[in-house]
């Protein structure tokens, strides 16, 4: 009987304790679950999820709305979304302690590029498309460089007092790599009179040199682009 009376003293007092316990509250920031590497809230996965829509959403608006799908214009929207990210979705401004916060801009962040990428992958598979832009921006940088570097070796025609070149900028999408080299490799050799005439001389007027400078835009375009023009080029 002492022992009967024991045991469900014993089971009583568990049963209290167990009931007492936080880990029985739920919907408290409490229950984890574990995403890849690391242990995260319920709450705050799905401030994670929420974010990640959102970031999704917004990209599609840009892309629909301020770019009407052009792919023309993918640059453009790609240096859009990295502007909006920095300076909307900033997530490091914020500990990990402040974990609604930090998790929904998170998931924006991830969900805005994954969305990005998307267009992204669409434009590049289109072979109609070609940047405009960035092929004309090599076109542009190559020339500079050519006649940066006969300025540099020439210094008895062109002085020595040429100021330096800096880097190129990181170039985007090219799209339809052929039509690429053709708009960079034209503007290349559009622009190298001026090239030559900043970095050497504004009274420079050796034809044979600027023929033979202009020959040499078509292997450093192909080059930069990574993808010979069909046929080639003269």
């Amino acid at each position: 009987m002492i022992m009967n009376n024991i045991f469900h003293l014993t089971f009583a007092l568990a049963a209290a304790a167990l009931m007492s316990s936080p880990v029985a509250v739920t919907g408290l920031h409490l229950e984890p679950r574990l995403r890849g590497a690391v242990l995260v809230a319920v709450s705050d996965e799905d401030d994670y999820d929420n974010g990640y829509q959102m970031g999704q959403q917004q990209a599609t608006y840009f892309w629909t709305n301020k770019f009407n799908s052009d792919c023309n214009r993918i640059s453009s929207y790609d240096t859009m979304i990295g502007n909006y990210i920095r300076d909307n979705y900033n997530y490091n401004n914020y500990g990990q302690q402040q974990s609604n916060q930090w998790y929904k801009l998170k998931g924006a962040t991830e969900g805005m590029q994954a969305q990005q990428k998307v267009y992204d992958n669409q434009c590049m598979s289109n072979d109609d498309y070609v940047d405009v832009k960035d092929c004309s921006a090599i076109g542009h940088n190559i020339a500079s460089s050519i006649a940066h570097e006969y300025a540099k070796n020439n210094p008895s025609q062109c002085g020595s007092h040429f100021f330096s070149l800096p880097p190129p900028p990181a170039y985007g999408k090219f799209g339809n790599n052929e039509e690429c080299i053709t708009i960079a490799n034209d503007d290349c050799i559009g622009n190298m009179d001026d090239k030559i005439n900043t970095y050497c001389s504004s009274q420079y007027t050796n034809y044979n040199v600027l023929s033979r400078l202009k020959t040499e835009c078509y292997s450093q375009v192909q080059s930069a682009i990574g993808q010979p023009a069909i046929g080639g080029m003269n």
